[in-house]
C-alpha cells in the first residue's frame, strides 16, 4: 500500500495545499502573537530580579559601612550620616532622592574630600540603572534606621518593595 502511494504521480490537489497553507498560517499567527506578551513578561521578571539584588546589595553595603562606625552622627533633615570608619577616615553619606552616595574626608576635615561615590552601582545587560533612595534616617542607642529603603529604576518606578532596614552599631574599636 504505502509503495503504492510512493509510486503515485499524482501529488496534491489545490484544496489540499490551500488547507495546508491555511493551517500553517493560523499556526504561525497565533505563535506570533503571543511573543511580544513572552518578551514583556521576561523584561519586567528580569528588571525586578536584577532591582531585588541591587536592594540586598545596597543594606549589605549599608551594614558593612556601618556596623564598625564609631562617632556616629545623623542629621535627620538632611538625610546624612558622618561617621568615622575602620579605617580611621571620615565619611559623609548622604541618601538624596537620586540615590545613595558617600564622601571620604580626613578626620580632621583638613583638605579636600574626595568625589562622591555610589554606594552601590550596578548596570544591568538591559540597560537599565538602579539606585536606592529612602524616605528617613535616625540614629538611636547605637542603631541607625533606615526607613522605606526602595530601588527605583532610571525612569524614576519603584520597581522593589519597601524596606524598613536597621544597623546596629558593634563599637569594637
Amino acid at each position: 500500500m504505502i509503495k503504492k502511494r510512493l509510486l503515485n504521480k499524482n501529488g496534491f490537489s489545490l484544496g489540499e495545499l490551500l488547507i495546508a497553507i491555511l493551517i500553517l498560517l493560523l499556526v504561525t499567527g497565533i505563535v506570533a502573537g503571543g511573543v511580544p506578551a513572552a518578551i514583556r513578561v521576561y523584561n519586567k521578571v528580569t528588571e525586578t530580579a536584577n532591582a531585588q539584588a541591587y536592594l540586598t546589595t545596597t543594606t549589605t553595603s549599608l551594614r558593612d559601612m556601618l556596623d564598625t562606625a564609631k562617632d556616629v552622627s545623623v542629621d535627620t533633615a538632611n538625610k546624612t550620616i558622618t561617621f568615622i570608619g575602620q579605617d580611621g577616615m571620615k565619611y559623609v553619606l548622604t541618601l538624596s532622592d537620586t540615590g545613595m552616595t558617600y564622601v571620604i574626608k580626613n578626620p580632621f576635615d583638613v583638605g579636600t574630600p574626595s568625589d562622591p561615590y555610589n554606594l552601590v552601582s550596578l548596570k544591568t545587560g538591559t540597560e537599565k540603572e538602579f539606585y536606592a533612595v529612602c524616605d528617613s534616617v535616625s540614629y538611636d542607642d547605637n542603631i541607625v534606621s533606615f526607613g522605606k529603603i526602595k530601588v527605583k529604576n532610571s525612569e524614576g518606578k519603584i520597581v522593589t518593595s519597601e524596606v524598613d532596614y536597621k544597623v546596629k552599631i558593634l563599637n569594637v574599636y
